[in-house]
């Protein structure tokens, strides 16, 4: 005879607070708390309180707001025991949660052999997936739980079943990073061809995770090794990215290209010196590998270890004869890159090879324009010990100079203008060093220009000065150093403006009296006095 829910369940009310066991309320809530009991033992492996409450007319089915039975809880948690209890008593064996899983798919996934033979035994549906159409072989791989997948396949389950993304379950126990699971399943007589809609195969899978066991077992159950991802990537490819020379040498060994291309058009050579792989370079280059192919955007294996710093690297394609002048499509070579890294050691292989110094880009920047750019004041005095041309602007006529009083680099500046740099080149839009300095607030450099003979007074397209720039923007130092040299402070801009207009709009009114002390004047009062001349 059934006994009342709430003396089923009193145990643990005794143990629960006092709020608790006085709540006893109405029938539905006692109905709705053993349901809830009963669910959360389920759990946590209370046998004999499941035992009092399964005495009571409680749904031994009954599901929280996920779908989660009983007997959901009891198979994910491996509590055998309580897996019997519950289907003894008439437990739904294939009831499913909201995500479309059984219990026996809880089982195989969590990796409980036991609950999986115990459920198949009792008549779980041995074929049931998921919402996402995974099998209970696919969950087991994903887990990598051996035993259960051994069960499932003795049981006839079909080792080349797809999950709604057409992943098998060697596909899902190498994406988990299971690879014994993996083995397994390919001496099981697994399909290794099979590719699923992420472009995965399992020797793809397998070459980005640098499973070499698993790898030498496919390549002799015939994997494709020249299988491509939807990026053109293949399994030599990765092995090269992981460094792996041994299955470098396997796959070439069985038929991979050494001259395939990957992404944007990189050749195994081009990666290998990227990396810095002085070994694999050196095996590439002696397996025949064309040492100045280029890729999508021109770039060679030189113009590789050079963007990556790779001196060694650099130094061994140079001694194998390695085009130093290649340039790639945006017109840079090997020592444009070593140079905007600052890496002195492969500039002074490249020059020493030969390198031109002088070479300009798309954007007409040189090498030393670039380590100018880059603040790498190392390189920068080493292409002018070299001989590097100190005064070539780019297309915009922007000189190393100008760049150097930007950014403030004193150093550099200092040495392009000892070795004959023009102080006063213009860039488009009649800019000066001195300009741009004065605008970046860089008194140093200004200085510097000044001592070196700066022409204070040239205006730009505008009809502005240094002393414009400078004063519009707060700087004193630089101001006061202009006006010391002979800045003009009446000097009109296109607009018929001064320096102290400037300063005034800028609400800079410190700069606007110091200007005032060296006579400067508003372009209006420049104007009143040009009428009261005209009328005198």
């Amino acid at each position: 005879m059934k006994q009342p829910l709430l003396t089923a369940i009193l145990p643990l009310l005794l143990l629960a607070s006092p709020a608790m066991a006085a709540d006893q309320g109405t029938p539905d809530k006692k109905q709705d708390l053993g349901a809830d009991v009963l669910i959360e033992s389920a759990r946590e492996g209370k046998t004999e309180l499941i035992r009092n409450i399964l005495e009571s007319d409680i749904d031994i089915d009954v599901a929280d707001a996920r779908g989660i039975t009983p007997l959901h809880n009891a198979a994910r948690e491996g509590h055998a025991d309580i897996v019997a209890l519950l289907a003894g008593h008439g437990a739904r064996l294939d009831i499913r949660d909201q995500n479309g899983r059984t219990p026996l798919l809880l089982a195989a996934e969590a990796g409980h052999a036991k609950i999986v033979r115990y459920l198949l035994d009792k008549g779980a549906s041995l074929r049931a997936e998921d919402r996402e159409g995974a099998n209970a072989l696919i969950l087991a791989a994903d887990g990598g739980h051996l035993e259960v997948m051994k069960l499932l396949l003795e049981r006839g389950l079909d080792i080349n079943a797809t999950d709604d993304d057409g992943a098998t379950a060697l596909i899902s126990a190498l994406l988990g990073d299971h690879p014994e699971a993996a083995r397994f399943l390919i001496r099981r007589g697994a399909d290794i061809g099979i590719r699923d809609e992420f472009d995965n195969t399992a020797v793809l899978v397998a070459a980005r995770r640098n499973d070499t066991d698993t790898l030498e077992l496919l390549i002799e159950k015939g994997a494709n090794i020249t299988d491509a991802d939807s990026l053109g990537n293949t399994p030599l490819i990765y092995a090269i990215w992981k460094e792996n020379l041994p299955l470098v040498k396997t796959y070439l060994g069985r038929g991979a290209n050494i001259e395939s291309t990957f992404m944007k058009g990189a050749r195994p050579l081009m990666v290998a010196a990227g990396l810095g792989n002085l070994d694999m370079v050196r095996f590439f280059v002696a397996r025949g590998a064309e040492i100045d192919a280029e890729d999508g955007a021109g770039a060679t294996a030189l113009t590789y270890a050079a963007r990556r710093d790779r001196t060694e690297v650099i130094r061994e394609l140079i001694d194998k004869k390695a085009d130093i002048g290649h340039a790639d499509r945006l017109g840079r070579t090997a020592l444009t890159a070593a140079a905007t890294l600052g890496n002195k050691e492969a500039v002074a292989a490249l020059l020493e090879a030969g390198a031109a110094m002088d070479v300009r880009d798309r954007a007409g920047r040189t090498p030393l324009y670039w380590a100018t750019e880059h603040k790498r004041t190392d390189v920068a005095l080493q292409l002018l010990a070299r001989g590097a041309s100190p005064g070539i602007g780019d297309d915009k006529a922007v000189t190393p100079l100008m760049r150097a009083a930007t950014l403030g680099t004193l150093k550099i500046a200092q040495a392009l203008v000892d070795k004959g740099a023009d102080v006063d080149a213009r860039s488009q839009g009649n800019v000066t060093a001195l300009m741009f300095a004065s605008v970046a607030g860089n008194a140093p450099i200004v200085e510097l220009l000044l001592d070196k003979g700066a022409d204070v007074n040239i205006q730009d397209v505008n009809g502005r000065t240094a002393l414009f720039h400078a004063a519009g923007r707060g700087y004193k130092v630089i101001t006061s150093m202009l006006l010391d040299k002979g800045a003009d402070p009446n000097l009109l801009d296109k607009f018929g403006k001064t320096a102290k207009d400037y300063a005034i709009e800028h609400d800079k009114m410190p700069l606007a009296e110091l200007l005032a002390r060296y006579d400067g004047k508003s372009g209006s009062e420049l104007a009143a006095k040009d009428d009261r001349t005209v009328v005198e």
